[in-house]
């Protein structure tokens, strides 16, 4: 069989596995196979949903299922795919690994939950197609607990409730009680202090009980299922009959791994409820039942590992716990002799970086050249530089890079803090076998701009503008030698957009527009005369004036609100090529004249009824 491993695998960011909103969940993909094989795309897959489903049975012969389900999100990123014109792309044989990292969304998502009759899963899943094969998936669940959700109506007010009882048939007299809890919301492990204040006036003696249990309701097709489960029970001494009147407090504890209530899912929702009754022989017993909010506890996020360790098993740490979807093996049965300084071979996303430790320059330079020589996909490593800078140069060099030489197609670029030394030094020694000097120089040409912003000159105290008013400023650029630039511009805008979500049964209708009020642009610096696609910028601190004359037209005042905005801004751009752009941008404050009294924040509710008609 040509792939004797395909699997997917994440890296633990606390003690408890779990992940929240916001966090990024680091992992790779590991693929062996056993000689080259040809694919036509591998892809990561990141997913959470809900489902529930069940049947009823009418007679003996007839049965309804019931189900639904709902999509919370789906991330998916092609890592390969087909490039070439035979519609296929080539994996060299051994070990390939594949790092991966997203980001969970912010927004309200269900915790992870699991019933006969019902779900919530998120995962994070690959996907390796062939031609005329089957598609081979692999994948891996996480455990998701969403955050505490602290805009729940009385989460944290007082809980009360009454319960009034009259002995006839097996007694006589009556019985009541008044509970009180301090409040609704507790997080897990949090103790519950229930207060029962009980008045017996019958003939007959009462034992106050507590039981803490859980209700799990599924909603199909307008259809309902209830299951309920006791998770704690305690009970109380008895209270003497006739004329006796008690108060008790009862500490109920909730279980530290109770899982959190969950709430904000359409058609899966776990819920607890405290039953308080009193135990009468021979009568029905008075219950008072208040409802429990279980709020998650936010585990203490260890020191994730940077994405730089991924794949470099011999350098990296060895104790790192990692969950797989499938077994990990005791020893890796190697395919073919291991590459000469030890490592898999690792192929890098966009936003992703490799940074090994431990190595001298020297040793891993030779060893990594002369490893990657015959691969087919660009490959970046840097050493010692922080980490937005190492991304930048990873998407530059994944995304633009294309080697003259047909023969090697996969290169690995070198990048250090001592860039002029370093670069030399690799250039010089490798410059015969390896062609590096071409990548280099054009890496190097990222840190040529070391400040570029833009700013404008206040038209009066408040530091506004209005429709008609002159718009000056400057832009500044700082370079640490001369530099060739295609392209060198400043641009004014203003703009309205708006956009919002509105929920229609499962499906989630986004509703979004935008309107432009002006658009101006002067070019610093652009190839005219040379040809040559360049024109110098000056080493040092380069300072451009420019002017722009505001539309004297309704326009309204600049705006920010939860579901659009008005912005007026300034944008400079230096363009050095086509793969490396810099960009900066400010906005300026603008507030319209009186002679137009139509321009207000209002008009951001126009532009948006537009998108809902």
């Amino acid at each position: 069989m040509t792939i004797q491993n395909f699997s997917i695998e994440y890296d633990a960011i606390n003690s408890q596995n779990t992940f929240t909103n916001g966090d990024t969940i680091n992992g790779r993909i590991i693929l062996e196979v056993s000689k080259e094989t040809k694919i036509q795309s591998l892809m990561f897959i990141a997913k959470g949903k809900a489902n529930v489903i069940w049947h009823e049975h009418y007679g003996q012969h007839q049965h309804r299922v019931f189900w639904s389900d709902e999509k919370y999100y789906e991330i998916q990123h092609h890592i390969l795919r087909e490039a070439r014109q035979d519609g296929t792309e080539v994996v060299g044989k051994g070990r390939h690994i594949f790092p991966f990292s997203f980001k969970i969304p912010e927004r309200k998502i269900p915790s992870s939950f699991k019933d006969c009759t019902g779900k919530i899963v998120h995962k994070v899943g690959a996907e390796l197609k062939q031609s005329m094969k089957l598609t081979k998936k692999a994948k891996a669940h996480f455990t998701f607990v969403s955050k505490a959700d602290m805009d729940i109506p009385d989460l944290m007010e007082p809980q009360y409730g009454c319960k009034d009882k009259s002995l006839k048939v097996f007694g006589s007299g009556n019985v009541s009680m008044n509970v009180h809890t301090k409040r609704m919301g507790y997080m897990q492990g949090e103790p519950v202090t229930v207060t029962v204040e009980i008045t017996n006036r019958s003939s007959r003696g009462v034992k106050p009980k507590f039981i803490l249990y859980e209700k799990r309701s599924f909603f199909a097709q307008g259809r309902r299922r209830v299951h309920t489960k006791e998770i704690l029970k305690e009970k109380i001494e008895d209270v003497a009959k006739s004329e006796s009147e008690e108060s008790v407090t009862k500490v109920i504890p909730i279980p530290k791994r109770l899982p959190p209530s969950i709430l904000n899912c359409s058609i899966i929702k776990l819920e607890y409820r405290l039953k308080i009754y009193l135990d009468i022989k021979c009568t029905k017993d008075p219950v008072i039942k208040l409802p429990i909010v279980v709020l998650p506890e936010v585990p203490a996020v260890k020191n994730s590992p940077a994405p730089a360790e991924f794949g470099f098993e011999a350098l990296g740490k060895p104790n790192q716990p990692t969950w797989s979807s499938t077994p990990q093996q005791a020893a890796h049965q190697p395919l073919d002799p291991p590459p000469p300084y030890g490592i898999s071979t690792i192929y890098c996303t966009k936003d992703l970086c490799l940074t090994p430790k431990n190595v001298s320059h020297e040793e891993f330079i030779g060893s990594t050249l002369a490893y990657f020589m015959h691969s087919r996909y660009v490959i970046c490593i840097c050493i010692n530089i922080d980490l937005s800078l190492s991304m930048l140069l990873l998407c530059f060099v994944m995304c633009t890079v294309k080697l003259t030489e047909k023969s090697c197609s996969h290169f690995a670029v070198l990048y250090t803090n001592e860039l002029a030394h370093t670069m030399d030094s690799v250039c010089s020694q490798y410059h015969s076998r390896f062609m590096l000097p071409k990548a280099a120089r054009l890496l190097a040409r990222v840190t040529c701009v070391k400040h570029l912003s833009v700013e404008y000159n206040k038209a009066n105290e408040r530091g506004t503008f209005s429709p008609g008013d002159t718009l000056t400023g400057r832009v500044t650029v700082v370079t640490n030698k001369e530099t060739k630039v295609q392209c060198f511009l400043v641009r004014a805008k203003g703009k309205a957009e708006v956009t919002w979500y509105e929920q229609k049964g499962q499906t989630t209708v986004a509703h979004s527009d935008k309107k432009k009020y002006f658009y101006f642009e002067q070019i610093i610096l652009q190839d005219r005369n040379k040809r040559d696609g360049s024109e110098i910028l000056s080493s040092g601190r380069n300072v451009y004036p420019f002017t722009f004359a505001i539309p004297n037209t309704d326009m309204p005042s600049s705006y920010e609100g939860k579901w659009g905005k008005i912005t007026y801004s300034l944008r400079a751009q230096l363009t050095q090529s086509i793969w490396l752009v810099h960009k900066t941008k400010t906005e300026f404050p603008f507030l319209t004249k009186s002679d137009f009294p139509f321009a207000s924040k209002s008009e951001v509710m126009i532009i948006g009824l537009k998108a809902r008609n």
